[in-house]
């Protein structure tokens, strides 16, 4: 008796291997890896410097907060406003909180620029360190805001006392001025941690 054996052809797959329609390429390393890390980092190192490199500057200029505008408001006076010395006393006492705030904002530009090469790269370290810097500015804010609104809020009585023609504005229209000025100045901080925070962000940097 013959027997004939039947046999698939040989397709160079086992029985154990998927068809070739089930089979998909893995993915590209990388491919649509979110770039916020990449812009915020860019803008961290651009700003970083720039901030460091100013408040360097002014450290090393050196002298004293109400000096400076003792000096600045001689030309006030050109134009009609009254600025008494006993005003300009006044203002030192915010020469040492100012210092302290410069100190901040040179620590809180470092952490800036380190943080942006973090970032650039795509590393763990350089979000932690953005959070840090936040935080750093965020409590500069604070402590100017405290400088401006409470230290120095009796030359600013003074000033106002001395000019009548600013008592329309009066002393809480000036604070005001110097309150927005602040604010302004910490929302790319603010910008900056919500979105290095993002899910999607935490997790291509995890």
């Amino acid at each position: 008796m013959i027997y004939y054996r039947w046999s698939m052809p040989n397709l160079g797959m086992s029985v154990y291997e998927p068809s070739n329609e089930e089979v998909r390429p893995p993915a590209m390393a990388g491919a649509g890896r979110t770039k916020i890390p990449l812009v915020i980092g860019v803008l961290h190192l651009c700003l970083g410097a720039v901030s460091t490199v100013s408040v360097t500057i002014g450290l090393i200029q050196g002298g004293r907060m109400s000096d400076k505008l003792g000096q600045a408001l001689l030309g006030v006076e050109a134009q009609g406003f009254q600025v008494s010395g006993a005003a300009i006393e006044q203002l030192t006492a915010v020469d040492v909180p100012i210092q302290i705030a410069d100190g901040m904002d040179l620590v809180a530009s470092l952490l800036m620029v380190i943080a942006g090469i973090g970032l650039v790269r795509y590393v763990r370290w350089g979000r932690q360190l953005s959070n840090c810097y936040v935080a750093t500015v965020l409590a500069t804010k604070v402590l100017s805001l405290s400088i401006w609104l409470v230290v120095a809020t009796p030359f600013f009585t003074s000033f106002v006392e001395s000019n009548s023609q600013l008592e329309v504005i009066g002393v809480v229209g000036i604070q005001s001025v110097v309150l927005v000025s602040i604010r302004v100045g910490g929302l790319y901080a603010v910008f900056s941690a919500i979105m290095i925070n993002l899910k999607r962000v935490r997790f291509v940097l995890s």
